[in-house]
């Protein structure tokens, strides 16, 4: 509420921003230098005797790399010309946006490394799956678009693979793998795939925010994700193999429900397959195994 007499002043007299907006106190805008310029001097005149005081050394001004950001106003504002992230999620070129999800995954890694320090397989298999899979990255799989870092999301599956590994002292087949890594519901461990799984995160949580985006730029958003048929082809061509079809995917759907659809499509790739595989996949499967 501190803000908003602010915001709608930026609003009102500089109204060709072509974004503003603000999560709490963060706030971002989108427009020519004039007009940020504009918006700068009113939240440092309108901002102090709110208690609010511009930092102006973790503020950051995002420029074209043909541009020159030359303003006396915007002096003393770090420029980049590159990717730059907002609210933990990485915005910019493919190559930034991997190299921040690269840097995020090794900090799992590390954690995936010690993992075995415990010498209790039940804590470390409950905390690979509910902590250190999925979860651990699921802001940046539902923020960021699983093209631009799906060589970077094959290489923390390894990684996860190493760990069930080590966890059941031996090393998977590409079978044991396909099986562990399905939920329990279906007889595995639950620990999923994040470049299987990870556009069914960002595909729901983009039609979950579609409303939003709209709202914020004024206009009904539009962007490649937008068209069911490019949908269903990112997500078979870039996120999975061919063998999992997606087509009469309803793209709506939340993330649950997509993952299931995956998760049902591998299943039944063990159900094809040899009948020692079969046999294990069903028994794995049917109402408490664990019970006979």
């Amino acid at each position: 509420m501190t803000l908003h007499p602010i915001i709608e002043r930026i609003k009102c007299e500089v109204p060709d921003l072509l974004i503003n907006a603000w999560y709490l106190d963060d706030g971002t805008l989108c427009g020519p230098l004039d007009s940020l310029a504009a918006a700068l001097s009113i939240i440092e005149s309108e901002g102090p005797p709110r208690g609010l005081i511009l930092n102006r050394s973790k503020s950051l001004i995002v420029a074209s790399p043909d541009s020159s950001v030359s303003h006396p106003l915007l002096s003393n504002i770090p420029v980049t010309y590159g990717g730059f992230t907002l609210l933990g999620s990485p915005l910019g070129p493919a190559a930034y946006c991997q190299e921040v999800a690269r840097v995020r995954i090794n900090k799992v890694r590390d954690s995936l490394l010690r993992l075995g320090d415990l010498e209790d397989s039940q804590m470390e298999t409950a905390l690979l799956r509910s902590c250190l899979a999925l979860p651990k990255i699921a802001h940046l799989l539902r923020t960021c678009p699983s093209p631009l870092i799906q060589e970077v999301l094959v290489e923390f599956d390894e990684a996860l693979r190493d760990a069930v590994s080590d966890l059941v002292g031996c090393p998977l087949s590409d079978w044991a793998w396909m099986k562990a890594s399905l939920p329990s519901s279906l007889g595995g461990l639950g620990i999923r795939p994040a470049s299987l799984h990870a556009s069914a995160a960002f595909i729901s949580s983009f039609h979950q925010s579609e409303a939003l985006i709209s709202d914020i730029l004024g206009h009904p958003a539009k962007a490649p994700f937008h068209q069911p048929g490019v949908v269903s082809a990112l997500a078979t061509a870039a996120d999975r193999p061919q063998w999992l079809s997606v087509d009469n995917i309803d793209v709506s759907l939340h993330c649950r429900t997509l993952s299931r659809s995956i998760d049902l499509a591998r299943f039944s790739l063990l159900l094809d397959a040899a009948s020692n595989v079969r046999s294990r996949a069903l028994a794995l499967s049917s109402f408490d195994p664990s019970c006979w």
